[in-house]
């Protein structure tokens, strides 16, 4: 699957997590149409014996992750703005659901930014909750348990309405993603709003303050870059200059663009440590 894919807001939903090295440790796999309007990806996640490391980095995405063999044991990743380190004790499987931007309003009503510490079944109620136990243990290998996933989401899928306010301001932050965008009183009147309630909407819908939202879409959108372009200064589309550049990328992942990309981000923590 590419990093990036347009979704019906017309807007590119970025999301790279790294590389994963290892045979059969990470698969990763865009659903069907049309729930790849609603989900980014589903995932695996296979942890082989001993102590390791996972570092996830920013995405603006929402994760719902589930333990294979313990489904019970299960929680969601909301949206995050420095490299969080995951500490795993192996062997140990998780299936994830990468939801889209915004999407978590077409299975919940309630906002993002008021689920706190709350469990799954808490967030999306007991129904969808128990769907998706069931899908993740359906059959035994990764395509099995996509396929019904995808069943369980479909039917569990409510427009509750996303404010079309909110909506604009995303997709003005995707198409001025290579430059500063403006949050000031003027220009939030052509979201029909003031800069206060954008800032209270973000916080509300996307967990971000507005800025910090467009800055971990840069950091993505560059990350996409890195990965598909040979062009040895990709940042060049998105930052003043490389100190700049370098700067964002180690706040954003604790590391330099270098050592991320030349990394696997499963790593044996034992090892590491030598």
């Amino acid at each position: 699957m590419k990093p990036s894919e347009l979704n019906d807001s017309g807007f590119i939903d970025y999301s790279y997590q790294g590389l994963v090295t290892g045979e059969n440790l990470y698969s990763q796999v865009r659903p069907p149409s049309p729930l790849n309007r609603w989900i980014q990806c589903f995932w695996q996640l296979n942890v082989p014996q001993g102590r390791h490391i996972y570092r996830s980095v920013p995405d603006n995405n929402v994760d719902c992750i589930f333990t294979i063999n313990d489904v019970e044991d299960n929680f969601i990743v909301l949206p995050f703005y420095s490299p969080a380190l995951f500490e795993i004790a192996g062997p140990v499987s998780y299936f994830g659901i990468r939801l889209r931007v915004l999407a978590q309003q077409w299975l919940t009503a309630s906002p993002v930014g008021e689920w706190g510490n709350a469990g799954f079944e808490d967030v999306f109620g007991s129904r969808l909750f128990d769907g998706l136990c069931e899908g993740v243990q359906a059959g035994d290998n990764f395509n099995a348990r996509c396929a019904r996933v995808s069943e369980v989401l479909l039917e569990n899928l409510f427009y509750r309405g996303v404010d079309k306010r909110l909506v604009n301001f995303v997709q003005y932050a995707h198409q001025h993603v290579s430059s500063k965008i403006d949050i000031s009183d003027k220009k939030c009147t052509e979201f029909a709003l003031s800069a206060r309630h954008l800032r209270r909407l973000c916080k509300l819908y996307l967990g971000s303050s507005p800025m910090s939202f467009n800055k971990v879409l840069r950091f993505q959108k560059t990350l996409h870059l890195l990965n598909t372009s040979k062009t040895a200064s990709v940042w060049a589309d998105c930052y003043y200059d490389q100190s700049h550049f370098i700067r964002d990328f180690k706040t954003l992942s604790g590391l330099t663009p270098r050592e991320f990309t030349n990394m696997s981000v499963l790593y044996n923590a034992t090892e590491a440590s030598m």
